[in-house]
């Protein structure tokens, strides 16, 4: 299969977007780190969360205690 002009403008399009939201949504995720100045070993717990829709406030806090 060989694309077409418009095609191809529609991939590479798709392309900038798709890594523009990326960057949002890592500025997103550092910032919110930033702002809850939490210890290191917590950030996995909170990425699983926020990433992978994985466990909860309540667990994430009760292991920060």
């Amino acid at each position: 299969m060989k694309f077409t002009d418009e095609q191809r403008e529609l991939i590479k399009e798709t392309r900038r977007k798709i890594n523009k939201l990326e960057d949002e949504q890592t500025a997103l995720y550092s910032n919110l780190l930033s702002q809850l100045n939490m210890p290191e070993r917590a950030e996995d717990w909170i990425f699983d969360y926020v990433y992978n829709n994985y466990g909860t406030i309540k667990k994430i806090e009760s292991f920060l205690k």
